[in-house]
């Protein structure tokens, strides 16, 4: 029975606004190799790095000897004038994929979506004292009234 090959393990650790790709890659069964991993954005290569900065968390989980981490600054032409961008890493020799393509927001579109958020929170808590005022009985009405106009 023919073995099926080994497949390279990895994982992105981190996808950052400011454009760092960070994770790790290896071979289980070629330990001490180093792998290349291609970064895309939008489904187009825009650079590779090799798999091999040293991480003590690869070390004691007893992967390799524990350089098998990579990280990689996406290119400003990548991240310029782009609002919403999908990034994905894989394996370069087999196309292995360590992520689902994943996608982030950057500039401008970072900030709506930031403020968007904090507007929605917002409401929510005056939403919450309008009913407080709207279910409290009628003396209390006028304590909780008085306390909203002194905050």
């Amino acid at each position: 029975m023919a073995r099926k090959p080994a497949m390279p393990r990895g994982h992105v650790d981190r996808i950052s606004r400011d454009g760092w790709v960070a994770g790790w890659c290896w071979w289980p069964n070629r330990p001490h190799a180093h792998a290349v991993v291609n970064i895309l954005v939008d489904g187009v290569v825009v650079g590779t790095a090799r798999a091999d900065e040293f991480r003590p968390d690869l070390q004691a989980a007893g992967i390799g000897d524990g350089r098998h981490g990579f990280s990689f600054a996406l290119p400003y032409a990548s991240l310029a004038e782009r609002g919403v961008l999908t990034v994905s890493v894989q394996e370069a020799r087999t196309g292995h994929d360590l992520i689902a393509p994943a996608t982030m927001r950057l500039g401008r579109a970072a900030e709506t979506e930031a403020c968007t958020t904090d507007l929605a929170r917002q409401i929510r808590l005056l939403q919450g004292r309008i009913n407080e005022l709207r279910d409290a009985p009628r003396g209390a009405r006028q304590q909780l009234r008085q306390s909203v106009v002194k905050s």
